[in-house]
């Protein structure tokens, strides 16, 4: 295909000079095409329709100097422009070469003929001239975007030559390392590095580090550093090396990651409460198990023992056992988030216990103080995690109180109006139960009051607390349906108020039930299926002592070959769910297609949730969570075997 012929725009007014320059073209080859015109006018008329590959322009034409071109460029876009003048006007014609045009000829009849190569070469200069430009352009746009980069920055950056000298260094450099105002402006080396020394934790380290890549240069570096002020930066250091090897300087990148390793503080903490939480639940069934025969076996004992001291001792074993579970339920309920029953309880009852361990436990240069008045409301609520806020509470408050002082526990109830719940958060108009722990200790920072329910945040030393008290307290509160207040100020103590709605039942669950009347049988049987023997020993006594009958199998499978041979008499079936061989959720579920109407209890050493009763299409009221005592497990066989008729529509 053959390429299109290169234009010349040829500004001569004189015929005789255009004609001897257009023979010279025409003459040189087929690659020139040439154009051409008289006047400046027609010029501009010329480049508006079709933009010249060159112009050769006599400098004066009649109605106007070829210099305007230069002054007004054409808006078509730029060409190279040659000029041509008469003796005597060189000064002229080099005015107009500063001015943008790429070259100039004196007119004459060797330069009329040599006219063809003076276009080649100005042609091959403009091209050359135009390369240069656009790489320019091109790394003026690369040095914009790299200085982009750098200013923009989530590192700080400082980069320095071969001999260590400051060359740069950007703003987040500036921010994160406090560098003084003069030193940005003067770079100066002394000062910058006078800013990052003065709030290191480790400066000598620093100064090592900076030897050692010196004396190999060719060595990329990253680790962790220190701050005096607890923060942490990234640190990475790298050579900048041109393609032949050759060392240039270096670049450093510092990097904030203080909240970084926070989260990471954070998510090992919950990770090891995720594992005591899955140790929890793991062990939870085998301790019950152990404290279940303490918890049912003092009551038949007593039956049996009239000598005040032994009696004394039953129930001091009946106590423990009843504190071991709850410290079991505690840890589930912490550990996994498993909810606790929710039943009408005395907070008279929990402050009174807490007192006798706080005189018990706690160092003797505190004082306990306690105001329960006996018209105190019942709430409701589990006791266990009642009991938990509470012990939280009066732990943080001897924390508060290194040198002794006074802690105070007192209860009050409150009617709460409208106006007050619309100005308190958390609250609702009603009757509350109010719980308030005060302490006479060093109080709270006021720049700390609205982190301390933050998980994992406390101002303790590191291993003195995990920072989870308070929002567990936050937590288990906001599930009571409750709010929480707190009055502090440094060296005044602090006071935690804690509002609880009243139960609408009168009477709440005591802290030790006393001996009651228990439903008794009337010689129903009952298949007792679980793999401890202890548990079916002291089962079996206390259920022949309360007029029932009892059989026994060791596991799922043993307890279906005992219901096959028993179908008839067995009028309930009390079964664990851990069991070996064969599991309690699969027994049951044979037993349900044996026969859909068989009454079954479920006790479990771990949490029995109510969606698995449906599932076997029981009652809620045929759970029993172990340990359970005598008088619990007995009120359940009452509840399955003599269920309450429903309300009349």
């Amino acid at each position: 295909m053959k390429p299109e012929p290169i234009l010349i725009l040829l500004a001569e007014d004189n015929p005789a000079h255009a004609a001897a320059i257009q023979r010279a073209v025409e003459a040189s080859g087929s690659e020139f095409e040439i154009k051409v015109v008289g006047t400046l006018r027609e010029f501009r008329h010329s480049i508006a329709d079709q933009l010249p590959a060159i112009a050769v322009m006599d400098l004066n034409l009649p109605d106007g100097r070829a210099a305007e071109v230069l002054t007004q460029p054409p808006e078509a876009g730029p060409f190279p422009i040659l000029m041509m003048t008469s003796y005597g006007n060189e000064q002229v014609a080099v005015t107009a070469i500063k001015a943008g045009a790429l070259d100039y000829v004196v007119k004459s009849p060797e330069a009329f003929a040599d006219m063809p190569h003076t276009i080649a070469r100005v042609l091959h200069e403009w091209n050359l001239l135009q390369e240069r430009k656009r790489a320019e352009a091109a790394l003026e746009f690369k040095n914009i975007i790299l200085s982009t980069q750098q200013e923009t920055s989530i590192d700080g950056i400082l980069v320095v030559d071969e001999n260590g000298e400051i060359i740069s260094f950007n703003r987040r450099f500036i921010d994160l390392w406090g560098v003084p105002f003069d030193a940005v402006e003067s770079k100066s080396d002394e000062q910058v590095l006078q800013s990052v020394m003065d709030k290191l934790a480790n400066p000598e380290e620093f100064i090592g580090e900076l030897e050692h890549l010196y004396e190999d240069r060719d060595e990329t570096s990253r680790d962790e550093i220190a701050l005096k002020d607890g923060r942490t930066f990234d640190r990475y250091s790298a050579p900048m090396l041109g393609p032949d090897g050759k060392y240039y300087g270096r670049v450093w990148y510092f990097r904030d990651i203080t909240e970084k390793k926070k989260l990471e503080a954070q998510l090992l903490r919950t990770q090891r409460l995720e594992s005591v939480g899955r140790l929890a639940s793991g062990i939870a069934h085998d301790l019950n198990n152990i404290l279940a025969p303490m918890l049912m076996a003092p009551p038949l004992l007593r039956k049996a023992v009239q000598d005040p001291e032994l009696r004394s001792l039953l129930d001091l074993i009946e106590t423990n056992a009843q504190r071991g579970s709850d410290i079991i339920k505690q840890l589930l309920t912490f550990g996994r988030g498993v909810e606790g029953e929710r039943v009408p309880v005395q907070l008279r009852a929990l402050v009174l216990d807490m007192a006798g361990i706080i005189r018990e436990t706690f160092p003797k240069n505190i004082t306990v103080r306690r105001e329960t008045p006996p018209e105190t409301w019942p709430v409701k609520g589990d006791a266990t995690q009642l009991h938990q806020i509470l012990m939280n509470l009066c732990v943080n408050a001897r924390d508060a109180m290194p040198k002794g002082g006074t802690l105070t526990l007192k209860l009050e109830n409150h009617e709460l109006d409208e106006p007050f719940a619309r100005m308190t958060p958390g609250a609702r108009p009603g009757r509350y139960v109010c719980l308030s722990v005060t302490d006479t200790g060093q109080g709270i920072a006021p720049e700390h009051l609205d982190k301390i329910y933050d998980p994992f945040f406390t101002t303790k030393e590191l291993g003195e607390g995990t920072g989870l008290g308070l929002a567990t307290v936050l937590g288990i509160v906001q599930s009571h349906d409750g709010f929480i207040q707190v009055h502090s100020q440094p060296r005044c103590g602090t006071q935690f108020k804690v509002y609880l709605p009243a139960s609408e039942t009168a009477e709440g669950q005591p802290a030790n039930q006393t001996d009651q009347l228990l439903p008794q049988g009337h010689g129903e049987l009952v298949l007792m299926v679980d793999d401890e023997e202890s548990v079916r020993q002291v089962t079996r006594q206390l259920l022949e002592c309360n007029g029932y009958r009892m059989i026994e199998a060791v596991n799922g499978t043993a307890g279906i070959a005992q219901y096959v041979a028993h179908q008839k008499e067995v009028q309930v079936i009390v079964t664990d769910l851990i069991m070996p061989v064969m599991d309690g959720s699969a027994f049951i579920r044979v037993l349900r297609r044996m026969n859909p109407q068989v009454r079954v209890v479920v006790m479990s050493g771990q949490q029995v949730k109510s969606g698995l009763l449906a599932d076997f299409g029981l009652p809620d009221e045929a759970r029993l969570a172990k340990p359970f005592s005598g008088a619990m497990l007995l009120q359940a066989l009452q509840r399955v075997l003599h269920p309450a008729a429903p309300p009349k529509s």
